[in-house]
This record gives structure tokens, C-alpha cells and sequence, in this order.
């Protein structure tokens, strides 16, 4: 029985041999795990993201006399002045014509600057002149019916001066920390050669006379970065394509190798079209952000 057992043991292995041997196979040839292309750089928006407005110091500006007899005698609040800048935006545009009309036309808050907004904002005209163009238009609203006080317009032209004097615009601000607590992380990263995994680059809609501004304001928070590519140098606003391609094509980058950080949507979406990882940061979503950042390799995932 044990010599049966044996040779039907040898046949059958035989037989496997030879059905192995001759049989044709299919070959399947596994492929390389995907792999996500390398992130280069990094870049950052200003306004909103890595600096915002400091209220305190808004409010001191202004002045905080007109502040509190607007507040307690008028029993206004100062944040409905918003309302009152947009509807000066509005009017503006109304007048000269929206920016960048056959392009994707830059906003705020949602409504389309005036073309004399973006030519300050790409190099064309100075602060001074945009200044002035504004205080026009705060005159000539108040005579129909805009302001209703004379307070309320005073007001209105310390705001102008916030927003268009570079010096103004800049000490009424403060660092974004919980954007700005990132950069050291970003930066503490090296390639196996030792050089700095990414590079660090400023993409912002910002008039010329305030880039120096900043850089002075802030020294070590902008010494961080590689370069500062601002709307007021280069000619040209995001949302449009050619900022962004200008970056690119300067720094030697593809779109996907890119990861940016903006508080407008529609710049976000512009870069995204690109093919650029770009992340939209709101006040209210910073934890969202850096897991967006830490599942694209730029930040190390918590232990």
C-alpha cells in the first residue's frame, strides 16, 4: 500500500512538472506603486494669511474720539463702515470701469474693483493718486446721501488712508500667528543632500510702496522667505493666470509642485486650474489647513 502510495505521489508530481513546462502562462507585470510628485514650494498670500488686521490699532488710527461719540452718540457700530467702503468700491467701479475686464477680474468681498484700484494695486499709479481718487469719491457720495455725518465721512477718509497709505496700511496690522507658527516647521525640513526641502515664496495682490513697508514692519517674519512676488512689481493681479505663471516661469516650478495659501476663493481657484495645490484658509478652518498640508508631505503628521 506504501509503494502504491509512493509512485501515485511521483505520477502526479510529474505531471504538475509537466503541465507547468508546457502549458503557456499568463505574465502579469506589477506596477510601481503611485507615487505624488514632489512638493517644491511653498507659497503664502498676505492679507488675511500671514498678516491681518490689528482692530486696536485700527481703532487708535481712526482716532479714538470720533470712535467712541460714533459708537455712543450716533449708536453706530464701527464694523457697519464695511458695508459703507463697499459701496464706495461700487461706485468707483461704476465710474471708471471694472479692472482686468477680459481676464478673471480681482474683488473684494466679493465685488469687482475699479480699474483705477488696479492700477495702483499692478505699479501704474501711486498711493497718493489712489488716495486722492478715493477722497473724491468719499466727497462726492456724502452729497448723495452715503454719510450721514460729517463724523461718519471723517471716519470713512481715516479708513481710505489705512487702506492706501503704505505706512498706514502696514502698522495697523499683525502677524497671523497661527499661519505664521507654520514657516519654522516648513523651513526645519531638509533633502537627504542637506538643502532645504522647499522654498518659501510670497504671492500677493500688494501696491509697491507697501512691499518695502512690510519687509521693515516685519524683518524676520519676510527674511524667511526666498522671494516676495507682488501684483505691484510684476504688472499683474491674481487671479489671473499670467501671476501665477510668472511665479512659475521664474522659479523653474511646475503647477504640481506647488502648494499656496490664500483667503479668496476665486485666487484659489485660478490656481487650481493651473494645477496648483492650492488651499483656501478661512478664519475659522486652520485645523483643516494643516491637515491638507500634513497628507501632501509639508508638514510632518502628528505622532
Amino acid at each position: 500500500m506504501k509503494r502504491q502510495l509512493s509512485t501515485l505521489t511521483i505520477l502526479t508530481a510529474l505531471a504538475a512538472l509537466v503541465l507547468y513546462t508546457f502549458i503557456p502562462r499568463t505574465h502579469t507585470t506589477q506596477k510601481p506603486p503611485h507615487k505624488t510628485p514632489p512638493i517644491k514650494a511653498i507659497c503664502f498670500d498676505i492679507g488675511s494669511v500671514l498678516l491681518k488686521r490689528d482692530i486696536a490699532k485700527t481703532l487708535w488710527y481712526i482716532g479714538p474720539k470720533d470712535v467712541i461719540a460714533y459708537m455712543v452718540l450716533d449708536m453706530k457700530n464701527p464694523l457697519e463702515l464695511e458695508n459703507k467702503a463697499l459701496s464706495i468700491i461700487d461706485y468707483m467701479t461704476e465710474k471708471e470701469g471694472v479692472a482686468d475686464p477680459d481676464d478673471n477680474p480681482p474683488t473684494e468681498k466679493g465685488h469687482p474693483i475699479s480699474k483705477s484700484m488696479g492700477e495702483w494695486q499692478t505699479g501704474k499709479i501711486s498711493n497718493q493718486q489712489m488716495l486722492q481718487k478715493v477722497e473724491i469719491a468719499i466727497h462726492e457720495l456724502r452729497s448723495k446721501g452715503l454719510f450721514e455725518s460729517e463724523r461718519e465721512q471723517r471716519i470713512a477718509l481715516h479708513l481710505a488712508q489705512i487702506i492706501f497709505d503704505a505706512h498706514a496700511s502696514t502698522i495697523t496690522r499683525k502677524e497671523n500667528r497661527q499661519v505664521t507658527s507654520l514657516i519654522p516647521i516648513i523651513k526645519a525640513q531638509h533633502s537627504a543632500s542637506g538643502e532645504p526641502r522647499y522654498k518659501l515664496l510670497i504671492f500677493s495682490n500688494i501696491d509697491q510702496e507697501s512691499i518695502p513697508e512690510v519687509q521693515q514692519q516685519f524683518p524676520e517674519l519676510f527674511s524667511q522667505f526666498d522671494d516676495f512676488i507682488g501684483s505691484g512689481n510684476i504688472g499683474v493681479m491674481k487671479p489671473s493666470k499670467a501671476f501665477y505663471k510668472h511665479a512659475l516661469d521664474k522659479h523653474h516650478l511646475k503647477a504640481h509642485e506647488c502648494v499656496f495659501l490664500d483667503d479668496l476663493e476665486e485666487n484659489v481657484q485660478s490656481a487650481q486650474e493651473l494645477g496648483i495645490h492650492a488651499i483656501h484658509l478661512t478664519k475659522h478652518n486652520i485645523d483643516d489647513v494643516k491637515k491638507k498640508l500634513e497628507q501632501l508631505g509639508v508638514l510632518p503628521a502628528p505622532a
